[in-house]
């Protein structure tokens, strides 16, 4: 009985470790050294560590997992320490759910004398609490370099202070770059900062926080914070979204404090709220931006900003009660700029207002934002508004402008309320690829393809019998002259039946079709900014009815005709904006061909077929929705005229080449589209190209009921480029 109660006494003790410390256990990998420690539900430690000593082995790695455990000290992914050599604290990992933790550190160095390295741990906690402070890393020592660690807090309560990253120098220089800290709900007593940098030379650039789904921050906020006599704060970034902040919140803080951005999404309580893009800046500040992207939202004051961003919600048009942000005190606006940009593509007219800052000192200049990076504004269509202010407190209100613009030198009307990019022809280059490839159907249904229904229904005629099939199939690459131009590499199928009949004034085929085609295609433009380069895949179905008069059989006049409708789809995207771009679009197509010609010999065995041929081909129009902008496509009809000739010789019982050469004029072939109403720049394939044709004809005797014909071709003009086609026919 003793032992059995000495027992029940001694087994919880095990399963709680009380003031123990548990280092990671190692295990050799391809990368290196990997220490792991483990806390498993309803354990407690004082101490744990994922790598616990004075290492130097760059690849040695620890991983801390804590799940519904307890650690009343801290928690360490990495603790390395030297006194006079390199240390390095990378990559290490700690997670942690549901649990009581004091202190968290992904990766902590110290390096003496010499100098202490920490880069890319990361630290993830879900649920629970932190009874101190969350580093992701955390650095001391002569010379220091801390970049790429990040903390991503769930639903947490912090106790104190949260840092991206954070590191002391007293000697020499200090860097630190692209540290993040990620909040989502839960609460921080303390502040919260994306990188802590001090020492003579303090670097803290281009770090990020996000503070988002409801989180409380009792202390302030800093994106970047580098405190000594020459320090740099550079391009940090603070989001904050649906959540409430009770003090400062600061872009960046250093003597050198350029291009640091805080952003309001709305949502939360910042009353309490004082905004600074910077603080310090004695030796120089530039480009410090405030944006906002919600309506309504309260603040206590804001300063120290070069740039105001507005990027307009829906809704905020012509309301005289709402405004995109209220201060508490007067936002002093002397040197400022202020940029807008719509939402969702919100098209606005002429004399529409937003109202901007209820309370204001001064007037700014407008800038556009147009071409910035601005997620979710307005990409395509740009603005240009009038500032001013209205009522006591100087409420800044801006103005849809109206001006008068010259056309030919003449003043013509009204200038539009907004004007689409001339980036935004980019966008209209893939309706013109579509064009082309629907006039390349065209070419085959109306060219080759009737000649070769003709061949097949004469030979099918001649040994009684009722139908003839005909197969043809082309393909090539081609480069269009747009303005600009499209890179297109296609192929086209065309099968259908045939029948002839023959008259004492002539013979007369009759035909239907079936055709597919496909294209892929790229398209490219220079703009002043830059290239716009896209993307495309075109594809059309669809069918038709060919008709040919000859006056007597193979020579003489001959006229055709030819009509063919469908469908067509298209999709097409870009990298080359701010961001990527893509729209797919379907469109229906119909269209008609009529040629006349005459065939003849010169000599015994040169054949000749010259020919005229007029070719109509209209596209239906389509809409999209591009990033929340809407584009309209308009109508597009390809109109063409193509005078050829074409030299055969027959003087070969199975084989017969030819060539040929012809000039097609394009009259319109237009792609007229339309950006949130504004009209874009539209690509067009008017002008002149020029064909070389070669090619061989093949039928194996007098009495065979197939024939194939091969030929290749060449473009120079609004169409360049070489093209290959089959032509298969046969009756049966």
């Amino acid at each position: 009985m003793i032992c059995i109660a000495m027992i029940m006494i001694i087994g919880p003790v095990s399963e709680t470790q009380g003031d123990t410390t548990l280092d990671g256990t190692p295990e050799s990998t391809s990368v290196g050294t990997v220490y792991t420690a483990t806390v498993k539900p309803g354990e407690t430690y004082n101490q744990v560590y994922g790598v616990h000593s004075g290492n130097t082995d760059s690849k040695c790695y620890g991983v801390v997992n804590i799940d519904q455990g307890t650690v009343t000290g801290t928690v360490y992914g990495n603790r390395a320490i030297s006194v006079n050599e390199l240390t390095k604290a990378a990559c290490n990992r700690v997670n942690i759910v549901d649990s009581t933790v004091g202190t968290v550190c992904g990766g902590y160095a110290y390096g003496g004398s010499d100098q202490a390295s920490v880069s890319q741990n990361i630290v993830n906690i879900t649920g629970g609490s932190v009874t101190m402070y969350v580093y992701g890393g955390n650095a001391d020592g002569s010379t220091l370099s801390v970049t790429g660690n990040e903390v991503t807090l769930d639903h947490v309560t912090v106790g104190k202070t949260v840092y991206g990253s954070c590191a002391f120098n007293t000697a020499s220089w200090l860097d630190m770059r692209r540290n993040t800290v990620t909040i989502n709900g839960g609460s921080v007593n303390g502040s919260v900062y994306g990188g802590y940098a001090s020492g003579s030379a303090a670097v803290s650039n281009n770090n990020t926080v996000i503070i988002e789904g409801g989180a409380h921050i009792k202390g302030s906020v800093y994106g970047g914070y580098a405190l000594s006599s020459n320090s740099d704060a550079k391009y940090n970034t603070v989001f904050i979204k649906d959540s409430t902040v009770n003090n400062h919140i600061y872009g960046g803080i250093g003597r050198n404090a350029v291009g640091n951005t805080v952003v309001l999404y709305g949502g939360g309580d910042l009353t309490q709220a004082d905004l600074y893009g910077y603080s310090d800046g004695r030796k120089s500040h530039s480009a410090n931006t405030l944006e906002v992207w919600g309506s309504n939202i309260s603040i206590r004051s804001a300063q120290n900003f070069e740039n105001y961003y507005f990027i307009v919600p829906d809704g905020m048009v012509n309301q005289s009660d709402k405004y995109m942000l209220k201060s508490a005190t007067p936002v002093n606006l002397s040197g400022t700029n202020v940029g807008i940009a719509m939402q969702n593509g919100t098209a606005l007219n002429i004399g529409d207002t937003i109202n901007l800052i209820d309370k204001t000192e001064a007037t700014p200049a407008w800038v556009s934002l147009v071409g910035r990076e601005l997620k979710g504004g307005t990409l395509f269509t740009n603005y240009d508004f009038q500032l001013s202010t209205t009522g006591d407190s100087h409420t800044l209100v801006a103005t849809v402008a109206s001006e008068p613009y010259r056309e030919g030198g003449i003043i013509s009307g009204q200038k539009p309320a907004g004007q689409a990019i001339p980036e935004t022809k980019a966008l209209a280059e893939g309706q013109a690829a579509s064009v082309a490839l629907l006039g390349e159907g065209s070419e085959l249904a109306a060219g080759q393809a009737l000649a070769d229904a003709k061949t097949a229904a004469g030979m099918a005629a001649a040994e009684g019998e009722n139908l003839a099939a005909f197969a043809t199939f082309g393909g090539g690459g081609s480069r269009y002259d747009t303005g600009s131009h499209v890179d297109m590499r296609s192929a086209g199928f065309l099968a259908g039946l045939a029948k002839e009949f023959s008259g004492h004034k002539g013979d007369l085929l009759m035909g239907m079709f079936f055709e597919t085609g496909h294209g892929d295609y790229s398209t490219h433009n220079h703009f002043e900014d830059g290239l716009i380069d896209g993307d495309g895949d075109a594809h059309y179905y669809g069918g038709g009815l060919m008709f040919q008069w000859n006056s007597s059989g193979e020579k003489g006049l001959y006229m055709q005709a030819m009509g063919r409708m469908g469908g067509m789809s298209n999709d097409w995207s870009s990298d080359d904006f701010s961001e990527k771009v893509d729209y797919d679009t379907y469109h229906c197509y119909w269209g008609t061909s009529v040629s006349v010609g005459y065939q003849g010999n010169v000599g015994k065995y040169i054949g000749y077929d010259v020919n005229g041929r007029f070719m109509w081909n209209h596209l239906e129009g389509d809409d999209a929705d591009v990033k929340g902008e809407q584009l309209h496509f308009q109508d597009i009809d390809s109109v063409r005229t193509r005078i050829g000739l074409r030299m055969s010789y027959e003087g070969f019982r199975i084989v017969r080449p030819f060539i040929g050469g012809a000039w097609e004029r394009e009259f319109d072939g237009e792609a007229n589209a339309k950006v949130n109403g504004c009209k874009i720049d539209a690509p067009d394939l008017k002008g002149n190209t020029g064909l070389l044709e070669l090619g061989v004809s093949c039928k194996p005797g007098n009495n065979a009921d197939w024939r194939l014909d091969l030929s290749a071709a060449g473009y120079m003009g609004v169409r360049r480029g070489l093209s290959g086609s089959a032509y298969f026919t046969c009756n049966f």
